[in-house]
């Protein structure tokens, strides 16, 4: 056993080596009373690789934070807006064009960020429709070096939003086929060097003109759960992203930290009958089980959250009742849950009736259908198998299974899906129950619609106040709650392993995706102990 975990070591060691270009590990471990090495560099693993890239123009930088570059407004940690590269903005009295100054600033490489650079950025980002939303922006134009125009083909209450998002890139030298891997931003850091599967190393951006963050550098590992969690052991990494079901276990010299987000999770229904329609690709669309929307919310008030969260999430979590719960934006709707007589009563009411088996049954049609989720997601997987158990016991069967998101993206019109979404900024809202979304992407998989939904949302985008255009965004989930397109469980808290003598401040409710956000205060970031 000795030998085991000697060679234990010498992996981590030479891990922890070929990955960061550090000899060795650190030969003891601080606790909050010790005096920390002052160290100027960090090594974290925090999140997934960016598929794409740090190109902000094809979805890099989509909750904001881009590290690299800098956005023309900011969210700050009360989700209340703050200017970043910009100083100012306006917006004309009929809510066509949006006016922003931008300050005094330059990139990474010395030269001058101008307003051609921001109009460029937004303009190529509507060329490249990436996941950031400009289809109602028309164009992006530079007055003159330091101001520029948005002028859109409606009014946009979220507008405001892509302003928190786009991650300013430079017009000159920019490349689609190279930028990704080697980008230049006015951002807080700049990258220093790329392994893609492996690390980034980044170091301060001389020029940034905010407050530069107290660590020289950055080492941002790509490594799976297991062997972050070696390497943390070994003393080798300062903050790693820790799995919900491993929080129990404990490193010496760190402490668990528990961010709070609305990365949710929960239950995506086909909310129409199966009558032989399909999509564009052939796949079946509706379920008749599920179309009955008594279903539904047997299933709301029935499933025990409390329990999930346990099971599920070894306790890290809250209760999810919208997909924006908690937000600014949220209408409030909470039930009751955990009442599995009250769901049972409610199902016999609409004339659903208990069979020798266990199964409420109605008109020939039993209680009972499919749960897809993405094999290999453990909290997903576990999510499934708690519902599964508790449907049991309200007379409902629900068969799971866990398949590949190509098998999912075939099935999920017909058979519902744990799914997990979780944005700061209502036009998820949208996205997921809009009439428009039908069968578009991930999005509206259970072809929900509503008329009364659909002007609201409407009216919501295209108020110019803030406050009317929240009344509107809680209209529609008013009648959203009352149909349950959606039944959602929890919002899974983000659980990091941090250096027990390592300050990370005040940190914002984060988004679906685990990680990155969290650099959102990295100016803040400082050894704690004395």
């Amino acid at each position: 056993m000795k030998n085991k975990f000697n060679l234990i070591a010498i992996v981590v060691l030479l891990i922890f080596s070929v990955l960061t270009g550090c000899s060795s590990l650190r030969t003891s471990v601080a606790t909050p009373d010790e005096t920390a090495a002052p160290k100027d560099t960090l090594v974290i693993s925090v999140g997934e690789e960016p598929d794409r890239g740090f190109d902000p123009t094809t979805g890099w930088s989509r909750y904001g934070f881009p590290l690299f570059q800098s956005t023309l407004l900011k969210m700050n940690p009360d989700t209340t807006v703050g200017y970043d590269l910009a100083t100012d903005y306006s917006v004309s009295e009929d809510g066509l064009v949006w006016t922003v100054t931008i300050r005094d600033a330059r990139f990474s490489d010395g030269t001058p960020v101008t307003a051609s650079d921001v109009a460029f950025t937004f303009n190529k980002a509507k060329e490249n429709v990436g996941v950031v939303d400009l289809h109602f922006m028309e164009k992006a134009v530079a007055v003159d070096d330091r101001t520029v125009e948005f002028r859109l083909s409606q009014p946009s209450s979220i507008f405001i939003y892509r302003l928190m998002q786009l991650g300013i890139v430079p017009q000159n030298g920019y490349s689609p086929e190279t930028y990704a891997s080697n980008p230049v931003g006015s951002g807080p850091y700049k990258l220093e060097s790329y392994a893609k599967g492996q690390k980034v190393v980044a170091v301060v951006n001389d020029y940034y003109y905010g407050e530069k963050p107290k660590f020289k550098k950055l080492i941002i590992l790509f490594i799976d759960e297991a062997t972050r969690l070696a390497m943390a052991q070994a003393g080798g990494l300062d903050i790693i992203a820790v799995p919900n079901y491993a929080t129990d276990e404990a490193i010496g010299g760190m402490r668990l930290v528990d961010v709070k987000s609305v990365d949710n999770r929960g239950i995506m229904f086909p909310v129409i009958p199966n009558e032989g329609k399909t999509t564009e690709s052939g796949d079946p669309i509706g379920n008749d089980v599920t179309a009955h929307l008594e279903i539904r919310q047997a299933l709301n008030i029935g499933l025990d959250r409390a329990s999930v969260i346990d099971g599920a999430l070894n306790g890290h979590g809250d209760k999810a009742f919208t997909v924006s719960s908690y937000l600014a934006w949220d209408n409030g709707y909470r039930v009751e849950d955990g009442r599995g007589e009250d769901a049972k009563a409610l199902l016999e009411d609409a004339g659903w009736r208990l069979n020798a088996d266990g199964v409420y049954e109605k008109d020939g049609l039993r209680a009972e259908f499919d749960l897809l989720y993405p094999a290999g997601d453990s909290v997903r997987q576990a999510i499934a198998l708690v519902v599964q158990k508790q449907a049991q016991q309200l007379g409902i069967r629900i068969n799971v299974e866990g398949k590949s998101w190509d098998d999912i993206a075939k099935r999920m019109y017909s058979t519902p899906v744990v799914m997990g979404w979780g944005s700061l900024e209502p036009s998820e809202v949208y996205n997921l129950h809009a009439s428009s979304m039908r069968g578009v992407d991930w999005y509206n998989p259970g072809f929900y619609s509503s008329e009364l939904v659909d002007a609201e949302f409407q009216n919501a985008i295209t108020s110019q106040a803030y406050d009317e255009a929240m009344v509107h965004w809680r209209l529609a989930q008013d009648q959203i709650s009352a149909d349950l397109p959606y039944v959602w469980l929890v919002n899974v808290s983000h659980p990091f392993l941090v250096d027990s003598c390592l300050n990370i401040g005040e940190q914002m409710v984060q988004p679906h995706a685990h990680g990155w956000t969290l650099v959102n205060n990295i100016e803040d970031w400082h050894w704690g102990c004395k």
